[in-house]
């Protein structure tokens, strides 16, 4: 895609499009490959790629594809009383989200690949065009109070298939 055809102020052909990811782990799994074929795809379709992610496996590998990687700090829930690790995973959204102002600024849309990144998406749901990534059955207690509290933040809501498509339907995403 090389245009953003339909937003104010912007013709059809006029723009390069502009992608940045945000992936809350530094982790290199799964969904952080499908996350990498996507961001693969849009370069080849003309879109200028950034990231942003903890540094890590997954950061190594963004280089080693050519896209320019900020450095966010790890937003896995960490282990401990749940309490506490909700309040040290609240602090690092807080970072991030300070982190994520200039790239999120400088992009037309914003894929967050997986529930935990969103937080740090919530102060620009409006200024972004934010794309959620799912890729887990969301039904663990935990996993659905992050749900209630991040799920503003996106304004579309993609699952990787029916299975996590399913609770997030019934509940109205």
């Amino acid at each position: 895609m090389t245009a953003l055809a339909g937003e104010p102020g912007r013709e059809a052909g006029s723009v390069t499009a502009r992608l940045l990811a945000v992936s809350h782990t530094g982790e290199h799994s799964g969904a952080e490959v499908v996350l990498r074929r996507l961001l693969r795809a849009a370069t080849e379709a003309g879109w200028v790629v950034s990231a942003a992610s903890p540094e890590g496996p997954m950061a190594e590998a963004l280089r080693q594809d050519g896209v320019v990687v900020h450095l966010l700090p790890d937003l896995k829930l960490p282990s401990g009383p749940a309490p506490l690790a909700a309040a040290q995973l609240g602090v690092r959204q807080v970072v991030a989200a300070i982190r994520l102002r200039r790239p999120v600024g400088s992009a037309d849309t914003v894929v967050v690949n997986g529930l935990l990144g969103l937080g740090a998406l919530l102060p620009f749901r409006r200024r972004a065009r934010v794309v959620w990534l799912v890729h887990d059955v969301i039904e663990r207690r935990d996993r659905l109070f992050f749900l209630r509290l991040f799920r503003r933040a996106a304004g579309l809501t993609v699952a990787v298939s029916d299975a996590t498509a399913a609770p997030l339907r019934a509940r109205g995403l």
